[in-house]
């Protein structure tokens, strides 16, 4: 299916099982990320936190809050710069093989009207 039919109001093809393997979870993508911005809130963490911080005075609780704020926002920025490079990368690629394709395309096309021009040129009218 085209983009074209998906904008238009149609239903996006499910990918082929094999290439959706290879596009990373959700939660793989934002541990990769967070891992190095606040391992603390990677995926595996989240459910034990209440647990480890059960004891905590409120402005140590206050103090962790504002350190996840921050986490979060540092995430948010690395993410979007990620998926603003990644789709322009991917946007200029798509671009660059579509022009070969057709540059291909259209020497084949010069090269076969080239050949047939050629044969005009050499045949020999036929006598009446």
């Amino acid at each position: 299916m085209s983009t074209d039919d998906t904008a238009a109001g149609g239903s996006a093809q499910a990918l082929d099982p094999e290439l959706e393997a290879l596009i990373p979870s959700g939660s793989e993508i934002y541990d990769s990320f967070m891992a190095f911005i606040e391992p603390e809130l990677l995926s595996a963490n989240l459910p034990s936190l209440a647990e480890k911080y059960k004891g905590e005075s409120e402005e140590e609780r206050k103090t962790r809050m504002e350190r996840y704020r921050k986490a979060f926002a540092a995430y948010d920025r690395a993410y979007e710069k990620w998926i603003t490079g990644l789709r322009d990368a991917v946007k200029q690629k798509r671009s660059e093989a579509y022009r070969a394709a057709e540059e291909k395309e259209n020497k084949e096309q010069t090269s076969a009207l080239q050949d047939l021009e050629a044969q005009f040129e050499t045949a020999k009218p036929s006598p009446k």
